[in-house]
């Protein structure tokens, strides 16, 4: 509470998906003065528990923004936390791939307001722009 945050699900084994959202909020994240940075949290929840653990996260949230925050947990939390954002995901089998499975995710961005009420959904690669307007809409004046 009391930050403009933005959601993302996804994870860190991601090939594409990922690194373009988080490129996409840390490039915004930026372009911020400090006084609006320091109303902001940028947080990647894993749908890869199996995967990402905390240090893994921490070691690629890192990679984008110092703001941008990884959190896992079990999966019923994960599926329960997806699930009150209407974020889907599916574990998919690739036996011929070298990680054996890729996790098929939703791309959006959820922002919460600093009250804590989902206020706004950005879609996959939201322009720095986007993403800017929304903090600046909901961010305490």
């Amino acid at each position: 509470h009391g930050k403009v945050t933005l959601i993302y699900f996804g994870y860190s084994m991601c090939p594409d998906i990922c690194p373009t959202n988080l490129s996409m909020m840390a490039n915004a994240l930026t372009q911020l003065s400090e006084k609006e940075l320091s109303q902001v949290q940028g947080i990647f929840i894993s749908v890869d528990p199996e995967r990402d653990t905390t240090a893994r996260l921490s070691e690629y949230t890192g990679y984008f923004h110092p703001s941008i925050i990884g959190l896992t947990a079990t999966p019923e939390i994960i599926r329960e936390l997806a699930n009150r954002y209407g974020a889907a995901y599916q574990k998919v089998i690739q036996e011929d791939s070298a990680t054996n499975y890729v996790v098929d995710h939703s791309s959006e961005t959820y922002v919460v307001d600093p009250q804590g009420n989902l206020v706004e959904r950005l879609r996959h690669a939201a322009p720095p722009v986007e993403i800017i307007a929304a903090i600046r809409k909901y961010a305490e004046q």
